[in-house]
């Protein structure tokens, strides 16, 4: 899970894996890039790449099996009530979570198997409590959490939060400029763009 901001949007994304050996085959897949393109010690992060790189990754990680979702809240739009951090966040990453529950369900009812979640480390306490809260949300039939458990991790040692920093990039930029060469790369993983309020 990562967030892109900017005064105008805020935007969250989602990647899903169904199975362990789709992330780790994903991640291989990566770092096979990395040594193919000379690029040992780069950081995929949308904002930060050049094109060459977006599309070399994008390209790329196109053929493994996930699915992503990205959820982006218009600033403009919103009330007051948005105003205060805590209901900020708490909305935002339900709304998130509620675009994966289904995925979630079906991966549980496949495997028997509970969820994890990696969530981009950032400084604000407020936003890791709120989308850990809101990834415990879903539940079995028993009441269980369809999430295992769910833990932060750190964007230069993860190539599944740069996966996930990547797409939202891309979806980002189509939504804000109507660019959407680098979506058009890997939109067939696309689950749902929600776009709100």
């Amino acid at each position: 899970m990562v967030s892109h901001e900017s005064a105008r949007f805020f935007a969250l994304a989602g990647v899903f894996f169904e199975r362990p050996a789709d992330v780790e085959a994903c991640s291989a897949g990566i770092e096979e890039l990395r040594v193919r393109r000379g690029w040992p010690n780069l950081l995929f992060h949308f904002k930060d790449n050049n094109g060459v790189q977006r599309v070399s990754f994008l390209e790329s990680v196109a053929r493994f099996n996930f699915t992503y979702v990205v959820s982006v809240l218009e600033k403009r739009r919103l009330g007051e009530e948005w105003r205060n951090k805590d209901y900020f966040y708490r909305h935002a990453c339900e709304k998130l979570v509620s675009c994966l529950e289904e995925r979630m369900r079906a991966a549980y009812a496949q495997t028997g198997s509970k969820g994890r979640a990696l969530i981009a480390r950032t400084t604000d306490p407020v936003y890791i409590r709120a989308m850990k809260e809101a990834l415990a949300g879903p539940k079995t039939q028993h009441g269980q959490s369809l999430v295992k458990k769910s833990r932060t991790g750190r964007m230069e040692s993860s190539n599944m939060l740069q996966l996930a920093d990547m797409v939202c990039g891309a979806v980002l930029r189509s939504h804000n400029h109507g660019d959407r060469a680098f979506r058009r790369l890997v939109e067939r993983r696309e689950d749902r763009l929600l776009v709100w309020p």
